[in-house]
């Protein structure tokens, strides 16, 4: 199980607008949208949006799951999101 305190999630939640969070019950529920590959710097849209979704226990956020849905297709990434959970902490 991956985890992260709690207060540090949200305060970097609340500090990044391409971030959107819920609480709900014992679980925090996250969507990115990352930039479109025009704003990147390249050409076209993307339709991608990662959703997160921790678990609340104590003073910890523990990782449950992550999708990536791009369009009409959905796929599970919980496994590939460890780099940013780092980043996150050290935020």
């Amino acid at each position: 199980m991956k985890e992260i305190r709690l207060d540090k999630l949200i305060r970097f939640l609340n500090g990044n607008p391409s971030y959107s969070w819920v609480k709900e019950g014992d679980k925090i529920i996250v969507n990115f949208l990352p930039p479109s590959i025009e704003e990147a710097g390249g050409q076209g849209e993307s339709n991608k949006i990662y959703t997160i979704v921790f678990l609340i226990k104590d003073d910890k956020a523990i990782l449950y799951s992550c999708k990536l849905t791009d369009g009409k297709e959905e796929r599970d990434v919980t496994e590939e999101i460890d780099f940013w959970l780092e980043y996150v902490d050290m935020n």
